[in-house]
């Protein structure tokens, strides 16, 4: 983590956030990651939203404090992928598993109605009530089918964002793909935004 940073996670689960907290105390970040609890029900960008005055400022963030509010530089997110348990088992029969290929998340960190797309989807939607708030909204996805839906998204009318980028992050035999997005002007340059995969090329 960058000395200058200081940063809010999220998330629904009880027992998640309890661990989330604990890690923080044991690196004795606690004056510099706060935790927040937020609702299923509710917008996924319930922390961004939670400070309407707040708009980016090219400076380093600040310590959360309801008296100053931060500066979001970027968000990231790694969205359940699957749309149902369904799904989970049929794309896991389709691979040979090695025993540390096998998922062990909970289904509220994998499953969500609409799978990666409507999450990510609901994502880009909200980004524009917080538009410059944060410099940067960035997200993993699973498939490539899902890279191209959410693309046409954020191409779309209804959203009408211009600046994006797509890349592919790999870990061992373990490949995601990254989307990011901004209000901004200031572009990513093409060694980092634009995506040197084949599959990739055509969506930018």
């Amino acid at each position: 983590m960058h000395d200058g940073w200081s940063m809010i996670g999220s998330d629904i689960d009880d027992i998640s956030l309890h661990w989330a907290r604990e890690n923080v105390k044991l690196n004795s970040l606690q004056d510099r990651i706060e935790i927040l609890p937020v609702r299923a029900d509710k917008p996924i960008l319930q922390p961004l939203l939670a400070y309407p005055e707040s708009q980016y400022s090219p400076r380093p963030l600040c310590p959360t404090s309801t008296h100053r509010p931060p500066r979001f530089d970027f968000l990231m997110c790694n969205p359940p992928f699957y749309s149902s348990a369904e799904e989970v088992a049929d794309l896991a029969g389709m691979k040979e598993l090695d025993p540390s290929g096998v998922c062990t998340g909970s289904d509220n960190e994998m499953i969500t109605p609409g799978g990666e797309v409507g999450f990510v989807g609901r994502m880009v939607r909200e980004s524009t009530r917080v538009g410059r708030r944060c410099r940067w909204y960035t997200s993993l996805l699973g498939k490539l089918s899902s890279v191209k839906e959410v693309i046409e998204l954020i191409r779309s009318p209804e959203v009408n964002i211009d600046n994006y980028a797509i890349g592919e992050i790999t870990q061992g035999r373990t490949r995601r793909l990254a989307i990011a997005w901004s209000f901004g002007d200031a572009r990513l340059p093409d060694a980092v935004g634009r995506p040197t995969a084949a599959a990739l090329k055509s969506f930018v």
